[in-house]
């Protein structure tokens, strides 16, 4: 009774004060993944797509490009396929849930859409077979072909229930067999490329065939594996007359993908649901399961997603000899170069992605600002050529818009927001002070209480859906922030969050009140008249309900959405969480007193306003067509005189009107053919005299000094804090100590000789940043590319060491503590963080 009682009094305490939370960083689910069939001879290129974003790496997974040029997807990738004469025709497939099939022919630079044939873009996936033909399965399991060098595609029948999975195998370039596998669990083959196929098994209570594999011995001997969702792995030596249970050794029977590697004793590698990677050698009965690093997080298994925790798993074409396989899943895209023995993270979706941006101008000054999405806030006073990274007083550097004041120049004040809080800082992002918006009910507590002892426990279960209800399972996070041009004298700020609704401040950002629920979905955009100190009125879009208005400074609401007809069809639909498919962003004309005009960009055109959000209407242009998705709109200052906007659609790029949307002309098609798909786009305050206008791509900021006909990049640094031990690979005896005077408040430490810490980067140059404390001294070596640098000392302020020079592409940097000269030493080295300069 005494051991329950003094377990219920900690519980009563933990619950009172609560405890530190622990943030995980920012991870990538990969969807999709293909490697180049030359991939480890001749190339080392592979693709990716994270929800609706391709992305091409050339170097093995280090260093990335987005590609969107020709691609308008609104919607998820579900495939990628590669021609297997990739090496001469730089050929590229990919299908997706929505929008149907896009092909390349210069290795996915460029994109046009091919789906002359077809009776619905909703396409589940794709594979190519050995000589080029490709075939595409839809949402209703029918199968599609298309020969390599045709551009319509062809109904096949197949005799399958519904298709849900396609496997080749090649003996020569002349001889494929080809399969199909369906949701009854049926097994079908094809001699004829594809024309023509006939059942040769059935798998009984297995379920879906989920993944279909197989490949011709030297003796031209046909083996085939077929997975299953409910019974695992099942093999064939005969050609598929007859199969047999292949799964001893996998615990996880709902099986997602089987690769072999080629060669005379091939091996295999199998993923499951929960489990990966599981590999088979040659002649052996026993899968052996290789997991060393590899990382899985519980969010895969919450209602939202419902997602297998590991996904497809691809080899080297030269993997008998660099043993190298790529792994997808819902944490990220893994690497091994051991065969599957151990597994590296690469960095998918960099900690720099930009997430907001916004631009100050006064007395021939401008100040540029972004937010990045692990990176924290970087800001510039020079019109981009130096930054200043502006972490301090930050505990987590994932941070979404960023705001100035309209008497920024006076005041010095910016506010931006992380999830939990709303950030201020009054000298100029030097430092930020919190306001928090944590939700603490009583539910709330008592489960992230028990989430935590049942982590400990390592019990894979959570709390959450037991014991909170609805808007109690998330935290407040604002998306978007606003600012009464009036600021200076009624202190009024404004910002949608994602599930908690409107808040409003008339302090100054200390003290925020929620005035609107926004019907529990996410805030994307809301803009604020300019005369808000009079008329009071706000619009605000919410996520897949369209537009709503206030007049009463958001006390009250009321739908806004006359004229924008797709609404309709998105409230009949689910809400979109991964895309922003769903969302409408809004501006708001500077002369909106006597004008009464806004825009709305969506995915599903651009509209148009001049009644205060009365009625909408489409905006229609020979340049575009019927449904564009427009990522990005801006609008002049100068609007009342010049009617100037830019617009930019995504994979075709910017448009300007200068007769507020009567008409259209291509602004500049640099940045697109760049692969640059601009969402972001501010207009300086003093554009009708320097003409200049700042953009942002997810990866890059631009600006303009001539109204947008020529852009340059402003290139940045990245900021890796010493918290990131996703991608700063600590060994030995490591602490964090906390202080404001370190950037996101923390420092790691250690005055163990041997002690190490690693970071893989892609740069010409970095920054080590130790500490301005005199406390922290301590001999180290700094290794870059295994080699030793120099053996420094730490010194006092600033604490700082560069390295430049470095040839393009990707690095390491090692800083290894040392004994000093022989003695131990009772300081300390320090990791504040590392600056990778571009």
């Amino acid at each position: 009774m005494k051991r329950l009682l003094a377990f219920l009094a900690c519980a009563l305490v933990f619950l009172c004060f609560g405890t530190a939370g622990m943030a995980h960083s920012p991870h990538d689910p990969i969807d999709v993944l293909s490697l180049s069939p030359d991939y480890g001879r001749y190339d080392h290129t592979l693709f990716i797509a994270i929800s609706d974003h391709l992305l091409k790496s050339e170097d093995g997974g280090y260093q990335w490009k987005q590609l969107t040029n020709g691609l308008q997807n609104s919607h998820l990738i579900s495939s990628i396929c590669i021609s297997p004469f990739f090496s001469k025709d730089k050929t590229v497939f990919l299908s997706t849930l929505g929008d149907g099939v896009y092909r390349s022919e210069d290795g996915g630079q460029s994109w046009f859409k091919e789906n002359q044939g077809l009776n619905t873009t909703y396409i589940e996936f794709m594979k190519i077979s050995p000589h080029g033909s490709i075939f595409a399965v839809d949402s209703s399991g029918e199968l599609w072909k298309k020969e390599r060098h045709e551009n319509r595609w062809l109904s096949v029948e197949s005799g399958a229930s519904q298709i849900t999975s396609i496997g080749f195998a090649a003996a020569s370039l002349d001889k494929h067999v080809m399969f199909l596998g369906d949701r009854a669990g049926n097994f079908f083959i094809s001699s004829d490329t594809g024309n023509s196929f006939y059942k040769k098994f059935t798998f009984p209570d297995s379920g879906p065939v989920t993944v279909i594999a197989a490949s011709f011995d030297s003796q031209s001997d046909l083996f085939i594996w077929v997975g299953t969702k409910k019974n695992g792995i099942f093999k064939s030596i005969d050609g598929g007359v007859s199969f047999s249970p292949s799964s001893n050794g996998i615990t996880d029977r709902h099986i997602i993908d089987i690769s072999i590697s080629s060669g005379d004793r091939s091996k295999l590698y199998a993923t499951t649901w929960n489990e990966a990677v599981y590999s088979l050698e040659a002649g052996a009965i026993t899968w052996q399961l290789f997991s060393k690093n590899l990382t899985t997080d519980r969010q895969a298994d919450t209602e939202k997603y419902r997602s297998p925790h590991f996904r497809s798993v691809r080899l080297s074409k030269a993997f008998e000899s660099d043993n190298t396989l790529f792994l997808a899943g819902f944490d990220g895209l893994f690497v091994s170069n051991t065969g599957g023995k151990e597994w590296k993270q690469l960095e998918t979706l960099p900690i720099g992605l930009i997430k907001g941006m916004d631009v100050f101008s006064a007395s021939g000054t401008t100040s540029t600002a972004v937010t990045t999405y692990g990176g924290g806030a970087y800001i510039s006073d020079s019109w981009g050529p130096t930054w200043s990274i502006a972490n301090s007083g930050l505990n987590t550097t994932r941070l979404s818009d960023i705001k100035y004041s309209p008497n920024y120049h006076r005041d010095n004040t910016l506010f931006s927001a992380s999830m939990g809080y709303l950030l201020r800082s009054e000298n100029g992002g030097k430092s930020w002070k919190k306001a928090s918006l944590r939700y603490n009910g009583f539910r709330k507590r008592l489960s992230a209480f028990l989430n935590t002892v049942t982590a400990k426990l390592k019990i894979r279960f959570s709390w959450n859906d037991l014991l909170l209800r609805g808007l109690e399972k998330k935290r407040p996070w604002p998306t978007v922030i606003v600012v009464s041009q009036n600021f200076e004298k009624d202190g009024t700020l404004f910002f949608g969050t994602r599930y908690h609704g409107l808040y409003r401040s008339t302090d100054r950002g200390k003290i925020n009140k929620k005035v609107w629920e926004g019907t529990g979905r996410t805030i994307p955009s809301l803009v604020i008249s300019p005369n808000y100190s009079s008329d009071k009125t706000l619009l605000a879009s919410v996520r897949g309900l369209g537009v709503f208005k206030s007049i009463d400074e958001g006390n009250s609401w009321k739908d806004a959405s006359e004229g924008l007809d797709f609404i309709v069809d998105w409230k009949s639909g689910a809400v979109v969480h991964q895309i922003k498919k769903k969302d409408i962003h809004l501006v708001i004309s500077p002369n909106f007193r006597q004008d009464k005009t806004i825009y709305a960009a969506s995915s599903q055109g651009f509209y148009k306003t001049t009644d205060a959000a009365g009625t909408w209407h489409r905006i229609e242009d020979p340049l575009f067509n019927a449904g564009d998705n427009i990522i990005g709109c801006a609008i002049s200052p100068n609007y009342e005189n010049d009617h100037t906007l830019i617009v930019s659609l995504k994979g075709r790029g910017l448009y300007l009107t200068t007769d507020g949307g009567g008409s259209f002309s291509v602004l500049s098609r640099e940045l697109i053919h760049q692969n640059h798909d601009i969402e972001y786009i501010k207009f300086s305050p003093l554009f009708p005299m320097d003409t200049s206008v700042f953009a942002a791509s997810d990866e890059a900021v631009f600006m303009t000094s001539d109204s947008g006909r020529h852009w340059k990049m402003l290139a940045r640094p990245v900021r890796y804090e010493n918290k990131r031990q996703d991608v700063l690979r600590y060994h030995g005896d490591w602490a964090v100590e906390r202080g404001r005077e370190f950037s996101a408040n923390s420092i790691s430490v250690s005055d163990t000789p041997g002690s190490s810490v690693a970071l893989d980067f892609v740069g010409t140059g970095i920054v080590w940043i130790g500490s301005p404390n005199s406390e922290y001294r301590k001999r180290a070596e700094i290794f870059i590319d295994g080699v030793v640098q120099q053996s420094v000392e730490i010194q006092d302020k600033p604490g700082v060491i560069s390295i430049y020079g470095l040839t393009p592409g990707a690095h390491q940097i090692r800083i290894e503590v040392v004994q000093n000269g022989g003695t131990v030493d009772t300081g300390k080295v320090g990791i504040d963080a590392f600056d990778v300069l571009p």
